[in-house]
């Protein structure tokens, strides 16, 4: 085995013992699960391939179920990320709302999906609640993807500003001995900013199919499965990667 497939392994086995890491990896599964069950279901496909099709879909059902799951304490985790916002603003006023926004969003749609998964398991018993669990499901995703708006404005305006965490803040390079310009440590960050910049938009872009599909009730959504399955699984290889990374 090379050193890189070596590392390679070892990362992913790193990154999925980490919560960002497993949720990337079943999102991975589960999605390319219902891309498979979408295309087989679409194509003439020999019949030991088509009786595969309902295994495939019930895979993704069940991984599905587990994101879910796992995102029972997502709250606990987003309030660390809320405390640190509201103690550090941005530096450009526009890009510090938005952020703001998008982090009340994402906390409604967590509370709201935990409350419709403890209604749909029983652990919360009102009858009222029952009468309104699609109501939670919905509602929940509705906020999801005002979140996933948000973000999508805060990455325009960063580009806008740049990629620089001040819009006043000017990268320049430096010269060596020989007279060449050599790339300073600003233009290092900023560079690492773009980067970081191109992977939020393609999970963001990504979510967005997501979040709109479930805003809606069963069987009333524009999107259809395809899409759902492909840019599910384009934001779960994204998240993949970057925990792989990470954890290299």
């Amino acid at each position: 085995m090379s050193p890189l497939t070596s590392n390679t392994l070892d990362g992913f086995a790193r990154a999925i013992s980490t919560p960002a890491g497993l949720d990337a990896t079943l999102a991975t599964v589960c999605y390319t699960s219902l891309l498979l069950h979408t295309r087989l279901a679409s194509a003439r496909a020999p019949s030991k391939l088509i009786k595969v099709s309902p295994a495939l879909r019930n895979l993704y059902n069940l991984l599905e179920d587990t994101r879910v799951y796992t995102r029972l304490t997502g709250l606990v985790t987003l309030y660390a990320a809320i405390r640190e916002t509201w103690e550090t603003r941005q530096h450009d006023l526009v890009s510090d709302v938005l952020l703001r926004t998008s982090l009340v969003a994402v906390s409604l749609f967590q509370l709201l999906e935990n409350i419709a998964l403890l209604v749909q398991q029983n652990v919360l018993r009102s009858r009222r609640l029952r009468q309104w669990e699609g109501w939670f499901w919905t509602k929940s995703n509705q906020f999801w993807l005002a979140s996933l708006l948000c973000d999508l404005v805060r990455l325009a305006r960063a580009r806008q500003l740049g990629f620089k965490e001040d819009s006043g803040a000017a990268g320049t390079g430096e010269a060596n001995g020989s007279g060449e310009e050599t790339s300073s440590p600003a233009e290092g960050a900023e560079a690492s900013r773009k980067k970081q910049w191109w992977q939020e938009l393609l999970v963001t872009a990504a979510s967005f199919p997501l979040a709109t599909n479930w805003s809606f009730a069963e069987g009333e959504s524009p999107v259809n499965e395809a899409l759902v399955a492909g840019a599910g699984l384009v934001g779960g290889l994204v998240m993949l990667k970057d925990a792989i990374r990470d954890a290299v």
